[in-house]
């Protein structure tokens, strides 16, 4: 390979703006670790440090606001992101900064995450938060990817499904939307609804009875596959398909610690595209 095919070789920087699960099963380290599984670049910056695993919750420290804000900074001044995964929030000025970057920097794609609360019930929206992600992140968003709790909440909206919740987040934010089911299953299936504002599609797929913490960080991951797909040139609706295959796959070969106790296979091979 010469030196212009190497420049024009080049692979698809994104960033994981979210929370630092030290037993790797959620946020930053997820989210990197499916990056990379599916061919970008990967970069992270934690909004929180947790204290949590694959099955407790132990606390929640917000990283400092200068401190975020130079880690911002350091990412986007020297080299182009051309997608941005927005995962855990639990601090208005977090909102805030990555809105400017988001502005200033002007990424390609902007995938939103909504994690209102943990896989253990932990709330991390106080009304204040909930306002400032409405405000700030999701009118800048290409992409966002509640499950049925969030998005009815992003809407207050607690009795409707899932196309009318698509659709009224759509209207009002006009970005793509992904309403995920793995938090609802039905009749022995998952259901995950994909609205671009034009046309919907659904992907149903068997509901694998595990230990529940084993599914720790799925949205973390669908969310994050969905961004590198699309940030690798890949349509919305296609994107979205292959990530819920994706995590279907990094359930059914899940990584076995003890018993009753285990992760998502993000590094499992043979599934990537």
């Amino acid at each position: 390979m010469n030196l212009s095919q190497a420049k024009n070789n080049t692979t698809p920087i994104v960033l994981s703006y979210a929370g630092l699960d030290p037993s790797g099963g959620a946020g930053v380290f997820a989210d990197i670790k499916t990056f990379t599984m599916l061919d970008v670049w990967g970069m992270g910056v934690a909004t929180v440090l947790t204290s949590q695993d694959h099955k407790n919750f132990g606390g929640i420290v917000a990283v400092d606001k200068d401190f975020l804000e130079k880690q911002l900074e350091q990412i986007f001044s020297g080299r182009k992101v051309s997608g941005v995964k927005i995962g855990l929030i639990n601090k208005t000025y977090q909102a805030e900064l990555i809105y400017f970057f988001i502005k200033k920097y002007a990424p390609e794609l902007v995938v939103l995450d909504p994690v209102a609360f943990s896989s253990s019930g932990e709330v991390f929206w106080e009304k204040e938060v909930k306002d400032s992600v409405i405000k700030y992140l999701l009118p800048v968003c290409d992409v966002v990817t509640p499950n049925l709790k969030e998005a009815r909440m992003i809407l207050n909206m607690q009795e409707a499904g899932k196309r009318e919740l698509a659709i009224g987040i759509n209207r009002e934010f006009r970005c793509k939307v992904v309403v995920t089911g793995g938090d609802v299953p039905n009749a022995g299936h998952i259901l995950d609804v994909f609205y671009d504002g034009v046309r919907f599609e659904e992907r149903k797929a068997d509901f694998i009875d595990i230990e529940p913490n084993i599914k720790h960080g799925t949205g973390c991951v669908f969310s994050s596959a969905v961004c590198a797909y699309m940030t690798r040139g890949m349509d919305f609706m296609e994107a979205c398909s292959l990530a819920s295959l994706f995590v279907e796959k990094t359930i059914k070969h899940h990584v076995v610690f003890g018993e009753k106790d285990g992760a998502l296979n993000h590094n499992f091979r043979g599934l990537w595209i």
